[in-house]
């Protein structure tokens, strides 16, 4: 686990070490069910107190990152269920029996077990894809990302709209979201509910490209999304001094011209790219929220029409 702490930046240490663990399962650099250090070995490899790194773990076990076990430690939670394990090779007459066993020890009849499997024989069409986060301004980033792959209709959501959902609508919706909210996701729509986890993209060769500019060269970061302004903020806090760095909207063009002449390096979203790269006499580094390993997971849930041609 590659962590880093800047003792001069203004954001707290324990903001940064939770941002930066929290994007490392969201991107697959940490994997489910995977260990995590101790208290005490994170809090001497990083040279911070032992609450710190308790309050860090904390906080992160109640956003439902990482969960921590008496005796075991702290592991990368795993959102998905435990499916029953069947041997290979098991009759479809084996697996037809279990599933009337298990229907009828619920309390279903034949004639609703009957229609059921009707049901899932003729599933219903993917019509949409809902993209589920509880912020509106990261929802845009995600669906203006996602455009340059589907062409489908979409549309952001958070969690409690979601839930408050006509059940009809929700089964004709292929619900996608991050590792962070994918538990909470699954809890409200079912194990078997149509639910692509994506992962944000490696943060890695960001921070590379930031390290590389001079301790008095200038990063500007500009996004018109406020969460994204924060979250690469936290991330960049151990990668640059807090004087390097100057962080504004896309929409205050004036300054934005200022600032492109004078900054080593410009990091900007997807959808403020094009129009700071028009102001900018330098190519600025667009991060996309997005890993394209998402798509092959959307593979397995929408029709190929869905796809824009690539």
């Amino acid at each position: 686990m590659n962590l880093f702490l800047n003792r001069t930046s203004p954001i707290a240490l324990i903001d940064q070490l939770t941002a930066q663990i929290r994007q490392q399962v969201a991107s697959g650099a940490l994997s489910p069910g995977e260990k995590l250090p101790s208290l005490r070995s994170l809090a001497q490899r990083l040279g911070i107190h032992h609450n710190t790194a308790l309050a860090a773990y904390k906080a992160l076990e109640a956003e439902g990152v990482i969960e921590i076990r008496q005796g075991s430690g702290a592991r990368v939670r795993a959102f998905a269920p435990a499916r029953e394990p069947w041997r290979e090779g098991v009759a479809l007459r084996a697996l037809a029996a279990h599933f009337v066993a298990q229907a009828r020890s619920r309390g279903h009849d034949a004639e609703a077990i009957l229609e059921a499997c009707r049901a899932a024989l003729d599933p219903v069409q993917i019509t949409r894809l809902a993209v589920v986060n509880p912020h509106p301004d990261l929802q845009a980033l995600y669906l203006h990302e996602l455009g340059d792959w589907l062409s489908l209709p979409m549309v952001g959501m958070s969690p409690e709209e979601v839930e408050a959902a006509d059940a009809a609508w929700r089964t004709e919706t292929c619900f996608v979201t991050s590792s962070n909210h994918a538990l909470r996701l699954q809890q409200i729509l079912g194990d078997d509910a149509p639910l692509a986890v994506f992962k944000l993209a490696s943060v890695e060769p960001l921070l590379a490209r930031a390290k590389a500019v001079e301790a008095s060269g200038l990063i500007a970061l500009v996004s018109d999304s406020p969460r994204f302004r924060f979250l690469i903020q936290e991330l960049l806090a151990g990668a640059c001094e807090a004087d390097q760095l100057l962080v504004l909207a896309a929409e205050d063009e004036d300054q934005l011209r200022s600032v492109a002449r004078l900054a080593s390096l410009i990091v900007t979203d997807s959808p403020c790219w094009e129009a700071v790269s028009k102001l900018s006499l330098q190519a600025p580094y667009r991060f996309r929220l997005l890993a394209e390993d998402l798509l092959s997971e959307l593979a397995e849930r929408l029709p190929p029409e869905a796809f824009n041609p690539r």
